[in-house]
């Protein structure tokens, strides 16, 4: 509480559901978010096939030392920019 403060997910529960399919639907929540995470924020060279959602293979000598040298990504979010001159792409990937 002291570093984030109250932290917490709203879910609206299907009218349909009893007490037991959203207590486990509460656990299930619990185990994909309850964990530290650490955003990585890259630009690189263009590639039209890297889009938010789409895995890829993140390699980087300079990151190496910190454990982080080859590493399949999901990128959260991806941002082409179009320049005569240059293309190059923002990546935003959890750690």
């Amino acid at each position: 509480m002291k570093q984030w403060g109250r932290l917490q997910i709203v879910e609206k529960a299907d009218n349909d559901m009893n007490d037991a399919q959203m207590l486990t639907k509460a656990k299930q929540l619990l185990r994909e978010k309850n964990k530290i995470s650490q955003t990585l924020k890259v630009t690189a060279i263009g590639l039209l096939g890297i889009r938010a959602g789409t895995s890829f293979y993140f390699r980087s000598q300079e990151l190496k030392t910190f454990g982080f040298g080859q590493k399949l990504v999901f990128p959260t979010k991806v941002t082409h920019t179009f320049d005569p001159n240059d293309w190059t792409m923002d990546i935003e990937v959890l750690i």
